[in-house]
């Protein structure tokens, strides 16, 4: 799966995703002299790796930690970047010091507001890239006989610890023509792969390429 995902992310597919969590975060350290920055599930590090290089010459202090359960992950992260702090962890005992994070990233990740809270400062954010809708679509048609809707997000239970919904945003767009071996890798980096049965597998095994729709939200919440 680890190696799936880095293939498929560095071939530039989800390219257009990590330019606007960029964007995102650029606007919440507007004029901050510095600033600590968590990735939480961070996986291989595409996405901290990206936002690292591009704010990397910005006059702005900044820490960069990358955090997930997977060892081989992190493992593959320390390769990408070798001065960012990756660290094997869980998002819901993040080892992390009490307030210490201005900003926490949860890219499909298994997000909990309890781990949260406890390591964000005063004012904190955090952003939080789910699924939409139509994400990926074509792919799910091909491999379940029936296509569910994705549910939206409930912050019922981050209200009531004092997290506030300030901005929902969408990301859409029509990927490139991915191939053969990218429809693989994609399977095999996403939770589809294990929710579909073997005959989905097998239908998916046999598409030589593909048009895809990305379709996330991000939610910004803050402490």
């Amino acid at each position: 799966m680890v190696l799936a995902r880095t293939q498929f992310l560095n071939a530039g597919v989800y390219e257009e995703v990590a330019n606007r969590i960029l964007v995102i975060i650029k606007d919440l350290t507007l004029n901050k002299k510095q600033f600590s920055l968590l990735d939480a599930g961070c996986g291989e590090g595409y996405y901290l790796n990206y936002i690292f290089s591009k704010l990397n010459n910005v006059n702005c202090e900044h820490s960069f930690i990358g955090l997930d359960i997977s060892k081989q992950a992190i493992i593959e992260a320390a390769k990408r970047n070798k001065t960012i702090t990756w660290v094997v962890g869980t998002n819901k005992a993040p080892p992390l010091c009490v307030e210490s994070i201005d900003i926490i990233l949860c890219v499909f990740g298994f997000h909990s507001f309890d781990g949260f809270k406890n390591i964000l400062k005063q004012g904190g954010k955090v952003i939080l890239v789910e699924p939409g809708v139509n994400h990926l679509k074509e792919l799910r048609e091909v491999i379940y006989s029936e296509v569910n809707k994705t549910d939206s997000s409930d912050f019922s239970y981050a209200r009531d610890m004092g997290f506030t919904l300030i901005d929902t945003l969408n990301i859409n767009f029509k990927t490139k023509t991915i191939n053969k071996e990218q429809i693989q890798q994609l399977l095999l980096m996403t939770p589809h792969f294990f929710r579909a049965n073997k005959e989905g597998r097998e239908r998916a095994a046999k598409i030589d390429s593909l048009d895809l729709t990305v379709d996330m939200v991000v939610s910004i919440l803050e402490v």
